[in-house]
């Protein structure tokens, strides 16, 4: 019974991705950071989105803060903001997985040279930092979203510019593949052009023979941030596996 639901649940899932391929409203856009700019609402890849302002939602029950949560005091200097806090990181073992040459990697996380003079941030750092403290230096920042420098990110009050997609089309493509593969099917020509198209668009060749492995790997970097992580980890089996500063869990 349990099997039948599966497969049950696979086969909507691929009908469901395919009527909204079908639609043709909606493209993979040339350029990855399209979907995270400041003016991010003129995407075309965009499907369902949590619109805000630094206008119209500015309640702290419900903003998009990031800019607080992520930057350090030298880089909320350098993109004129008012507020801090230098939590969020890139965990060190999810960033050493990206491909050679993914440029999602460096729209994602900002590592290396940085804007601000003789700050260079080394991405990965030993787990034993996880409880004894890193300094800032350590640890991929986030940037996926475009921070804006006009001075209006002023507090955990305030929202930044950036629409938060909840579904884009990058993300039905990679479902209506995933759904594909786990009823045994093979990719037909719409799920394989369209992950050629999002690995391309990342300055990656495609991939000849995709398994569930490999695309389970795509979607991690593809939507990394957006909120679809542990939902992955479950569904593809990964989840009670050890990673950075987590041992494995046993049921």
């Amino acid at each position: 019974v349990e099997q039948l639901a599966e497969m049950v649940a696979e086969l909507e899932a691929a009908d469901a991705a395919k009527a909204v391929i079908d639609l043709n409203q909606y493209i993979i856009e040339d350029k990855y950071k399209t979907n995270f700019k400041v003016d991010n609402e003129t995407s075309k890849e965009g499907i369902f989105a949590i619109p805000y302002s630094t206008v119209y939602t500015t309640s702290s029950d419900n903003t998009f803060c990031l800019f607080v949560l992520a930057l350090n005091e030298q880089l909320a200097e350098y993109y004129n903001i008012k507020n801090y806090w230098d939590g969020f990181i890139g965990q060190p073992d999810f960033f050493a997985t990206y491909e050679e040459g993914d440029t999602r990697k460096s729209d994602t996380f900002l590592y290396g040279e940085t804007p601000v003079d003789g700050f260079v941030i080394e991405p990965i750092f030993d787990e034993s930092k996880y409880t004894s403290g890193r300094s800032e230096s350590e640890g991929a920042y986030i940037h996926k979203w475009t921070y804006q420098t006009d001075g209006l990110l002023t507090g955990d009050d305030t929202s930044m510019d950036n629409d938060f997609f909840i579904f884009r089309y990058a993300d039905v493509i990679l479902m209506y593949a995933e759904a594909l593969l786990r009823d045994s099917q093979p990719l037909d020509i719409i799920a394989k052009n369209g992950l050629d198209k999002i690995r391309e668009r990342a300055g990656l060749t495609p991939i000849a023979n995709w398994d569930l492995e490999k695309l389970y790997a795509e979607r991690s970097h593809e939507m990394a941030l957006e909120g679809w992580r542990r939902s992955d980890m479950i569904r593809f089996g990964e989840y009670r596996k050890p990673w950075f500063a987590k041992p494995e869990e046993t049921p």
